[in-house]
């Protein structure tokens, strides 16, 4: 289910001109970031939104510097 919500919030992102997101599960650090989602989304299904919405533009922003490394 997490990954059909991951899709969902990519599309979400796209449709609004914004790149995916770039989760960074893999690589150093990627238990704390997925703890951090994790928990993040639980905070969700209580109605605390703001850090999921963190998570997410931190997300995009790495997906941003991503494009603008490899244009440079």
């Amino acid at each position: 289910m997490l990954g059909t919500a991951r899709w969902l919030a990519d599309l979400m992102a796209l449709q609004v001109g914004l790149p995916a997101p770039h989760y960074d599960f893999e690589g150093r650090g990627k238990v704390s970031r997925r703890e951090r989602y994790l928990a993040a989304v639980t905070r969700g299904y209580g109605q605390n939104y703001e850090p999921l919405a963190v998570f997410f533009a931190e997300a995009i922003a790495r997906r941003m510097e991503g494009r603008m490394m490899r244009e440079a």
